[in-house]
C-alpha cells in the first residue's frame, strides 16, 4: 500500500538523508517528512560506583544519525520536538562480593535536571544488571542524561563475562534511544 515509503533498514537505500512519511501524509497527498533520531552509546571500560549518585559515563558512540549524543558528557539532546523511546542498563561489579548479602542498584533517566524514569534491583552479592526504560516527549535541545547509585562500592563494568550472568557478553553497559513519533 506504502510503496514510497523509505525503510531505513534496507541495505539498498541509497538516500543520504534518511527521512521516513506517515501514513497519514501519503494519504493525505502530502509528503510531511521527519528526520530520523537514533543515538546508542556503550561503555567498555570501569567507572566507580557507591552511595553517591553520579552520571554514568558511555564514552563509545556505535550509532548517532544527527550527532545529537555528546560522548564527552554522555548526554544525549534531541534536535526536534517529539516522543521518544529511552534505554539505559548498567552491568555492576561490586569490590567485595559477598553471596547472600544483598545490595541495591538504582538506575535514573533524568531530562533536564528532573528524574523522569527510575528502577532499583536488589542483587543477591555478586555482580548484576540493571536497566530503566521509559517513553518521554522531548523538546528541542533538551538534555538526557543517565545517573546511577549503588548500595555497595564498586565498578561499573562495560564487558560483563559470558559465564557471570544470563545474558552476559558486550554491551550491557549502554545508553541508547530513537525518536518514535
Amino acid at each position: 500500500m506504502y510503496r514510497n515509503v523509505y525503510h531505513p533498514w534496507l541495505p539498498n537505500s541509497t538516500i543520504s538523508n534518511p527521512q521516513f512519511y506517515t501514513p497519514a501524509s501519503l494519504s493525505n497527498g502530502h509528503r510531511n517528512t521527519r528526520q530520523l533520531s537514533v543515538f546508542r552509546a556503550v561503555n567498555t571500560s570501569a567507572q566507580p560506583l557507591s552511595l553517591a549518585i553520579a552520571r554514568v559515563e558511555y564514552p563509545e558512540e556505535k550509532i548517532d544519525l544527527n550527532n545529537e549524543y555528546n560522548q564527552n558528557t554522555s548526554t544525549y539532546t534531541p534536535a526536534s520536538n517529539g516522543v521518544y523511546s529511552l534505554h539505559a542498563s548498567i552491568y555492576f561489579s561490586p569490590n567485595t562480593p559477598a553471596a547472600g548479602q544483598q545490595y541495591f542498584l538504582v538506575l535514573f533517566l533524568r531530562i533536564n535536571g528532573t528524574v523522569v524514569a527510575t528502577e532499583t534491583e536488589w542483587i543477591p552479592g555478586g555482580d548484576g544488571v540493571i536497566t530503566v526504560s521509559a517513553i518521554q516527549r522531548l523538546q528541542a535541545g533538551d538534555t538526557v542524561e543517565v545517573l546511577a547509585r549503588s548500595g555497595r562500592d564498586g565498578k561499573i563494568n562495560g564487558l560483563a563475562p559470558l559465564s557471570s550472568i544470563p545474558g552476559g557478553g558486550p554491551d550491557k553497559t549502554r545508553f541508547e534511544g530513537a525518536r518514535v513519533a
